[in-house]
């Protein structure tokens, strides 16, 4: 089943509906893409300024790209997380970019 060509997608879309659950009312989810194909996922934004910019990949070794890290310039440098399947591995930051699981996200929202 995790070969299917559409188990990313169907992931991606549990993981977003997830993490904006968690952020709760307080933060207003949108995606974000650019005319060039620049795009991040979700983005959490409060007070009328993106907060958090969220990329879900379902490897579990996720790489950020050139493209979210453009994202993220454009957005004004939000706190940025690379999401990936949830494992025992500590979240650690690589260009910037948090990459950490999905539950451990999701905790982590619900704590704010």
């Amino acid at each position: 089943m995790l070969s299917h060509p559409v188990a990313g997608h169907s992931y991606e879309s549990f993981a977003l509906e997830n993490l904006i659950s968690a952020a709760g009312p307080d933060f207003r989810p949108y995606h974000y893409r650019t005319a060039r194909g620049d795009e991040v996922d979700l983005v959490l934004g409060r007070g009328g300024s993106p907060a958090l910019a969220i990329e879900v990949k379902r490897s579990t070794a996720p790489e950020a790209s050139a493209s979210l890290l453009r994202s993220r310039d454009d957005l004004g440098q939000p706190d940025t997380y690379l999401v990936h399947p949830d494992s025992d591995e500590e979240p650690y930051k690589v260009n910037g970019v948090t990459v950490i699981g999905l539950g451990q996200l999701v905790e982590m929202l619900n704590g704010r």
